[in-house]
């Protein structure tokens, strides 16, 4: 890639083109439909969601490359490393939050999965 150089040195991922964004994006998007299927799987709320899952997948993956993409544009080369840290962060709160709203079903009652959460859900990350 012949990325424009930054005033530190570094390569700048702004200059690349959507191309990052969208990876990341997907990467992201992949891993929030992978776990609510894993919570949905686990606790017998279905497995013929695949067009929901679908929906999920491409909604997010347009919100999170959007999101990765601001996220260079607006450090534009200077701080890239906050840049990373900022789309990192927001991407994670962004799939932990369709995690919560959309992989939880309340109204759902499952003898697998008591309070609707999987056992192998995490006690210190709230859904």
């Amino acid at each position: 890639m012949s990325g424009e150089v930054s005033p530190s040195g570094e390569d700048d991922p702004g200059s690349w083109g959507p191309l990052p964004a969208l990876g990341a994006g997907g990467v992201f998007a992949g891993a929030a439909v992978w776990l609510i299927g894993s919570v949905w799987r686990t606790c017998d709320i279905g497995t013929a969601n695949g067009g929901a899952l679908l929906a999920v997948f491409l909604v997010m993956w347009g919100v999170l490359s959007v999101l990765w993409g601001l996220s260079f544009k607006v450090f534009a080369g200077r701080r890239v490393k906050w840049a990373w840290a900022v789309a990192v962060c927001v991407s994670v709160g962004l799939v932990w939050a369709a995690v919560a709203w959309i992989g939880v079903i309340d109204s759902y009652p499952d003898p697998f999965c008591p309070g609707n959460v999987p056992p192998w859900w995490p006690d210190a990350v709230p859904v």
